[in-house]
């Protein structure tokens, strides 16, 4: 089983309406409730294989917005321990997939603005975007048998965008962003300067907070 459907939205707390919370929740957390909990009497007799699709969102905190969008994915994360650990007596494994800025739909507005991709790309440390592909191979491992020993674990595919954290991150002033809850793009069109990893300080353990604020 892979629970992959969600929607995305770039408000903060303070902009997030309650009708926005509850849908991006529903989606985003019980749909994959839902969908595990029908698999899983299924699988009991056999084993099977559930892998949840969070995101770089559930692992790490955006002072740039997604607030539901990232309460959602965190959730994701700690649901699919919880099927993990409840159900490894039945062979029935669990793992989530977290990535990072991937070209898909959910975030075509910065992927068709040549200016904003070319800021995304230059944010990863492996200094490129991530495709569908990269994320599809993922799952596909923690799906087979290749992964049979693999269960309650967090896979990250995000260029290394969580492996540090931007030093200069603490001068940049986010208030225009905050109090609109906008993201990115927005931030460009507020002229709100945001730095590239080409001119930036990589501190390692510490999460990223600017380069893991997209799905």
């Amino acid at each position: 089983l892979i629970n992959n459907a969600a929607i995305y939205s770039r408000n903060g707390v303070e902009t997030t309406t309650e009708e926005e919370w509850n849908d991006i929740m529903n989606i985003n957390v019980k749909g994959p409730f839902l969908g595990s909990r029908l698999a899983i009497p299924f699988m009991k007799s056999g084993g099977g294989s559930i892998v949840n699709i969070s995101s770089v969102g559930g692992l790490v905190g955006s002072p740039l917005g997604a607030a539901a969008y990232s309460a959602s994915k965190g959730a994701i994360r700690l649901l699919t321990k919880s099927i993990a650990i409840q159900y490894a007596k039945n062979n029935i494994r669990c793992n989530s997939v977290h990535p990072g800025t991937i070209d898909t739909d959910m975030i075509k507005d910065a992927m068709d603005d040549p200016i904003l991709y070319e800021d995304r790309r230059k944010r990863i440390p492996m200094l490129k975007i991530g495709s569908v592909d990269d994320v599809a191979y993922g799952v596909l491992y923690l799906a087979s048998d290749e992964s049979s020993f693999v269960t309650g674990a967090e896979l990250v595919i995000d260029g290394g965008s969580t492996d540090g954290t931007i030093e200069e991150v603490k001068k940049l002033d986010f208030k225009i962003i905050q109090q609109k809850g906008k993201g990115l793009g927005d931030a460009y069109r507020e002229g709100v300067k945001i730095p590239s990893s080409e001119n930036l300080i990589y501190n390692s353990p510490q999460p990223n907070p600017i380069a893991g604020d997209t799905p």
